[in-house]
């Protein structure tokens, strides 16, 4: 069983790995193939599993692929190692957009802006009200 620490560990391997729709691998990334390769590197998800075509805009389907593999939880019980879900109400109600807990943050891969990289960085109160859900990979310990 994959540990918490494990997660984190594989997570940050990708930090600086540049954004690349539907890139899986550290030459670039996006964020719902960030979340299947370190659940795939740790054990969490199946080997096999491979994302279906998508388009770079919120795609509730994908999501629902995505975390099909874990276990939703409430926010208030989140921790390091779990996936946090995100949407921008701006861009609509559907969620946009994954990233992994830290102890005081999340990593994700930021598609836009400047950065256009994965990152690792704290929750503000602006990030904080983005975050609309949280999920556990099964079988997670700590």
């Amino acid at each position: 069983m994959p540990t918490r620490a494990e997660i984190l560990k594989i997570a940050r391997e990708y930090q600086g790995t540049p954004y690349r729709h539907r890139g899986a691998s550290l030459d670039g990334i996006d964020c719902a193939n960030f979340i299947v390769q370190v659940g795939k590197r740790a054990g969490c998800l199946p080997a096999s599993l491979e994302l279906p075509l998508y388009n770079p805009r919120p795609d509730p389907e994908l999501f629902e692929l995505v975390l099909a593999y874990g276990d939703p939880i409430p926010l208030s019980e989140a921790r390091p190692g779990d996936v946090l879900v995100l949407c921008h109400p701006e861009r609509g109600p559907a969620p946009q957009h994954l990233a992994i807990k830290t102890d005081d943050g999340m990593i994700q891969v930021f598609p836009g802006l400047s950065i256009r990289k994965v990152c690792e960085h704290n929750i503000d109160a602006e990030w904080e009200e983005a975050i609309i859900g949280a999920y556990r990979f099964r079988g997670v310990t700590d």
